[in-house]
């Protein structure tokens, strides 16, 4: 699986690598793509924000899944056929990608 992280934050995409590698010493390869709205001039839930990633990762947008805690942003992927779900708790989110078979169902309690 590839990993990427979508973020609406004002940072650019090197400084959040930066924060993610250097400040929370995260091993360098955790994401494949880091996505800001900063750096590419579109917010979610700009369709043209999920597009970039989904370019980004090489996948279509049925390969892959987005979760966020806001509701309009999980629509608008799931509008592009991204499975998408709305972050509650790691519980829920757990099944939900037991559910595509991401994960055993055994992982999920």
């Amino acid at each position: 699986y590839h990993l990427a992280v979508l973020s609406n934050a004002s940072w650019t995409e090197a400084e959040m690598q930066k924060m993610f590698y250097n400040d929370f010493e995260l091993p360098d390869d955790t994401f494949d793509v880091v996505v800001t709205s900063t750096s590419t001039g579109a917010v979610k839930p700009q369709l043209e924000i999920f597009q970039e990633v989904l370019a980004r990762l090489g996948v279509k947008a049925e390969e892959a899944v987005f979760t966020d805690d806001m509701p309009q942003f999980t629509a608008a992927a799931a509008g592009l056929g991204i499975h998408s779900h709305t972050f509650s708790t790691p519980a829920d989110f757990r099944k939900f990608l037991a559910s595509l078979g991401v994960t055993s169902s055994q992982s999920t309690s």
